[in-house]
């Protein structure tokens, strides 16, 4: 999760136990002076499957929950303690962290709040579950719970599908990268804990998977070829096999033992 560079000097940001707390300066600085030693951030963080929570402190909860395809809002209780001299920085840092959590959605049928960018949505999802169709293992993932984000980052998309474990562990998951023309540039397919069943390919069964990843998404002319060294840090051999274009720009790791495309990438 990305918050504004400017935070650096307005908030302090802890981590504990899985969970992230946002404090504004001013109002943690004053505590610690007046030598108030219980209090809340201006908001926490704990990220779950459905929903996510944020926590304000004294007597509320801000609160996105999912419900029948979208993300509603809600602030139960609203009569917040400030010191008046911290309460404009306490409000700014609680306005720019909604905002960017708000820029996490599941992406409903409407598409109703990406309109400014309709159309490349439709495209990047009918790629997302094309490759689901094809190129992952099948059964796994819902295509009607992928996650968009669009802020901070200009002119790219983000989309992002998982299985949870429980509420704080993820089982697998995928992330996929698109540019401003709705192109595919990064995928991600991350397993962790998920029992994948073995459909084992052969050197080239993985080869022409990789090439027919690269042919559908990207461009008909280019051929990769078995590069081991290309990626090392997925390389495995005898159970990843990675392959490249002759410029080094196209980068494709085939699962061999599950049988699926589990990373690409290009530039």
């Amino acid at each position: 999760m990305s918050f504004s560079n400017s935070w650096k000097e307005k908030a302090v940001i802890e981590t504990k136990d899985g969970i992230l707390y946002v404090y504004d300066k001013k109002s943690f600085e004053k505590f610690k002076e007046d030598g108030i030693k219980s209090f809340g951030p201006v908001f926490e963080i704990r990220c779950s499957d459905y929903p996510i929570i944020t926590t304000v402190p004294n007597d509320g909860d801000y609160v996105l929950y999912y419900n029948d395809g979208k993300y509603i809002e809600a602030i139960f209780g609203s009569d917040f303690q400030y010191y008046p001299e911290t309460k404009d920085s306490y409000d700014k840092i609680f306005d720019e962290g909604q905002k960017t959590l708000g820029s996490f959605k599941v992406i409903d049928e409407d598409y109703s709040f990406v309109e400014d960018d309709k159309e490349n949505y439709k495209k990047e999802i009918e790629i997302l579950h094309d490759i689901l169709d094809n190129f992952v293992p099948e059964n796994i993932f819902n295509k009607n719970k992928v996650i968009a984000y669009k802020k901070p980052i200009p002119n790219t998309s983000f989309l992002y599908m998982k299985i949870m474990k429980d509420e704080e562990e993820v089982l697998i998951k995928i992330e996929s990268d698109f540019d401003s023309d709705g192109k595919l540039t990064r995928y991600h397919l991350k397993n962790y804990w998920y029992d994948l069943k073995e459909n084992k390919l052969s050197q080239s069964e993985a080869l022409k998977l990789a090439n027919d990843f690269v042919k559908r998404y990207i461009d008909e002319s280019i051929e990769v070829i078995k590069k081991p060294d290309l990626y090392s840090s997925l390389y495995d051999k005898d159970k990843h096999e990675t392959y490249g274009d002759k410029t080094g720009n196209c980068v494709v790791v085939v699962d061999l033992v599950h049988g699926f495309v589990e990373y690409f990438s290009y530039e």
